[in-house]
């Protein structure tokens, strides 16, 4: 194949080597140093890309592979979502295969510009519910509550303590995509409870120190969720404070639930108050 043709006149080049500049920069991206460093980030799969469009990003490369696709199904794609982006690649299957983190992944890949996702920048409405994740370390974790906090209607999620690797792989493959449609803010903890007090939101620290169920707690005015780490919970710099402190009862063996199981059980029965006002 030519090293250069055109569809829908889009000049797309066409890459079989696996030395190629573009691959080994994808095969970086495998690093969170080099996502950092670079401001760069590898999505995968047709239903994260346009979630990623849905929510903003903008994209350096567009990637195809080359027998995973017809030019048809290229031009739909491109015609359908008027995704766009600097550069068109066409891979071949050895290359395409090498770079994609899933096996399952057929049909495009893209490397899209991060975000400032410092909270000033959240837009809230009158009334929100906000869920706060502090010290979460694994990504497939954060990734499945953000797909928790996309279904309940969250209008926002800030990650505190930590920093986290929002464009970890894993998180965007847990979220299926909705860590790049909720609004989402990254910050210390002190940075956190700074923002919520300044919008007047009642916070509600979930605490098997507890004596209050979750259940009994009333969310209807301006209220923010916060969730630590199943290993240690929520920091010392929520707990010294007169925050709403609330539990989830546990009647079994088990001393914890994961996080996105709880972030799903106190979320809707926010949701379900609301809807009752």
């Amino acid at each position: 194949m030519h090293p250069y043709f055109c569809l829908m006149d889009i000049r797309f080049k066409y890459i079989s080597s696996l030395q190629n500049p573009l691959v080994r920069l994808c095969r970086s991206l495998g690093s969170a140093k080099e996502r950092k460093e670079s401001g760069l980030f590898l999505i995968e799969g047709l239903r994260e890309v346009r979630h990623a469009q849905e929510g903003g990003y903008s994209f350096e490369s567009l990637l195809f592979p080359a027998s995973r696709m017809t030019e048809k199904e290229i031009i739909d794609f491109l015609d359908n979502t008027k995704i766009q982006a600097d550069e068109y690649f066409l891979l071949d299957d050895k290359s395409f295969g090498r770079l994609a983190y899933r096996e399952d992944t057929k049909n495009v890949l893209a490397i899209a510009h991060a975000r400032n996702l410092h909270p000033d920048h959240l837009i809230l409405p009158e009334n929100p519910l906000i869920l706060v994740m502090e010290n979460i370390e694994k990504p497939g974790n954060i990734g499945a509550v953000l797909r928790t906090c996309d279904a309940a209607g969250v209008d926002a999620v800030l990650i505190a303590g930590n920093q986290t690797d929002l464009y970890n792989p894993n998180v965007i493959r847990a979220s299926l995509g909705t860590v790049f449609t909720n609004r989402i803010g990254l910050c210390e903890t002190r940075t956190a409870i700074d923002f919520l007090s300044s919008k007047g939101i009642e916070i509600f620290i979930t605490t098997p120190a507890a004596d209050k169920s979750y259940a009994s707690a009333s969310y209807r005015l301006p209220s923010a969720i916060v969730m630590g780490s199943e290993a240690n919970g929520v920091s010392d710099k929520w707990l010294k404070t007169n925050f709403h402190r609330i539990l989830i009862p546990m009647y079994g063996k088990a001393d914890s639930l994961n996080i996105s199981v709880s972030a799903a059980i106190v979320l809707y029965e926010a949701v379900r108050q609301r809807k009752l006002v």
